[in-house]
């Protein structure tokens, strides 16, 4: 066999390629040869090996374009949120944690102050002092019970025990 000879029996007519490359329709082969990818060797014929490795590129590139498209959509998705958090934070819609605790932290302090002068102001007797006193250390230690069930919250996320 001549050289021709062999270099023409690998030669396939657009249709025979079509149904070959994963049962493309014929007019896909003629946009895929229009565009390079596949290259023609005469007017209605392909070689085999050059269909198939040109769809192969072509099936490769589409999916490194894919990934890539779908990569810049996460980061353009990640800017945005980013843009939108910092513009709640700057309207103080958003409060970052670190500033929610602490003012809860100043309040819970003054309430503090507040009821350990009570016992005193109320009476001047030792023994009610010192029941009045424990009372109002037991509501303390309710108080700092929530204010760590609520710090713990702020940092690891979730819902307070009892919120609806």
């Amino acid at each position: 066999m001549s050289g021709d000879d062999e270099k023409d029996a690998s030669l396939i007519s657009i249709d025979a390629a079509a149904a070959l490359l994963d049962g493309l329709s014929a007019e896909r082969v003629r946009q895929l040869i229009k565009e390079g990818w596949i290259p023609r060797e005469k007017r209605g014929w392909v070689r085999l090996d050059a269909a198939v490795s040109g769809y192969i590129r072509y099936l490769k590139d589409t999916a490194k374009r894919t990934t890539k498209t779908a990569s810049d959509s996460r980061v353009r998705d990640a800017r945005a949120a980013e843009i939108e958090q910092r513009m709640q934070i700057k309207s103080r819609d958003l409060v970052p944690a670190k500033e929610a605790t602490a003012a809860v932290d100043h309040v819970i302090a003054a309430c503090a102050e507040a009821f350990a002068m009570l016992p005193a102001m109320i009476t001047r007797d030792v023994a009610e002092r010192n029941r009045i006193e424990r009372h109002v250390k037991r509501a303390q230690g309710e108080v700092a019970k929530r204010l760590s069930e609520a710090a713990r919250v702020l940092r690891e996320g979730g819902s307070l025990p009892d919120a609806d």
